[in-house]
C-alpha cells in the first residue's frame, strides 16, 4: 500500500522561507494563475472560507476592544478574520463546528457561487452543518490540501474581501487547483454573510478533475464505515 502523503501547510503566497519546501510550493505554484481570478468573488472548496490560518493570538469576536484606534473607528475586522481563520483549521481538525458559533449571527447567511458547489444557507446550526459536511465531502478526502493567499485579506467598509488558490492532491493524480476569492460581510463584530465564488476556469477545471480522477480521492467519514461495514458482512457469508 503507497504511503500516504503528508498534509500541506495552509501559507501566504507573500512567505518565503529556503527551509520550508511548502512556502516554496506556494510561492511558485501561483504563477500559474487563471486569467479570470480577478473577476471571481470567493471560494467554495471546503478549504479556502478562512484561507491561510492568521496569528492564534487574535482575540475572539466577544472580548472588549483593546485599542484607542477601536473604541474610535469600529473593531479590527480583518483581525477578526484572522481569528476566525485560525478557528475553521481547528474545526475541521478536531471535527467540533461550534468553534466557530461565536463569530457568527444567528441569521448569518453563506453563499457559495459557482458549479458545480452553489448553495446558499441561513441560519448559524444549517451553515454550521454546510461548512462540516463541504469539507468532509471535498476538502479532507485529499492527501494533501494548501491554501494560498493571493491579495489581502484587506477591509472594504464592513467587509473583509480576500483572493485566493486552493491547491489539493491525491495520489496518482494531478494536483487539482481552484481559484477564487471571499467577501466576509459584518454586524458590528459578527459576521453576517459569507459570499464565495470560483472562477469559471476553476469550475470547469473541478469538473474535469472529479470526472477523470475522483477514484484516487479519499472516502469519506461514511463512505469509509461502509466499506468496513460491507467488508465485514463479505467475510460472514464466505
Amino acid at each position: 500500500m503507497a504511503a500516504k502523503l503528508k498534509p500541506l501547510r495552509l501559507v501566504e503566497a507573500t512567505t518565503s522561507r529556503d527551509d520550508n519546501p511548502g512556502c516554496r510550493l506556494a510561492n511558485e505554484t501561483d504563477n500559474e494563475s487563471d486569467n479570470a481570478t480577478g473577476n471571481a468573488t470567493g471560494n467554495v472548496t471546503g478549504d479556502a472560507t478562512a484561507g491561510a490560518a492568521g496569528d492564534s493570538g487574535t482575540r475572539r469576536p466577544g472580548q472588549e476592544p483593546r485599542s484607542r484606534h477601536e473604541l474610535t473607528r469600529g473593531p479590527d475586522l480583518v483581525a477578526i478574520y484572522e481569528s476566525f481563520s485560525v478557528a475553521y483549521e481547528e474545526a475541521a481538525a478536531l471535527d467540533d463546528w461550534t468553534v466557530l458559533e461565536d463569530f457568527f449571527t444567528t441569521d448569518i447567511i453563506f453563499v457559495s457561487h459557482g458549479e458545480p458547489f452553489a448553495n446558499a444557507t441561513q441560519g448559524i446550526d444549517d451553515v454550521l452543518a454546510y461548512l462540516r459536511s463541504r469539507m468532509e465531502g471535498f476538502g479532507l478526502r485529499f492527501d494533501e490540501r494548501m491554501v494560498i493567499r493571493r491579495l489581502g485579506p484587506e477591509r472594504k467598509g464592513n467587509q473583509v474581501y480576500l483572493r485566493w488558490a486552493g491547491l489539493y492532491r491525491s495520489l496518482g493524480a494531478p494536483t487539482l487547483r481552484i481559484e477564487g476569492s471571499s467577501t466576509v460581510s459584518f454586524q458590528g463584530r459578527l459576521i453576517s454573510r459569507v459570499d464565495e465564488t470560483i472562477s469559471h476556469q476553476s469550475a470547469a477545471r473541478v469538473k474535469r478533475w472529479l470526472a477523470r480522477y475522483s477514484d484516487h480521492m479519499l472516502p469519506t467519514p461514511g463512505g469509509l464505515i461502509r466499506e468496513i461495514l460491507g467488508e465485514a458482512r463479505r467475510k460472514n457469508v464466505h
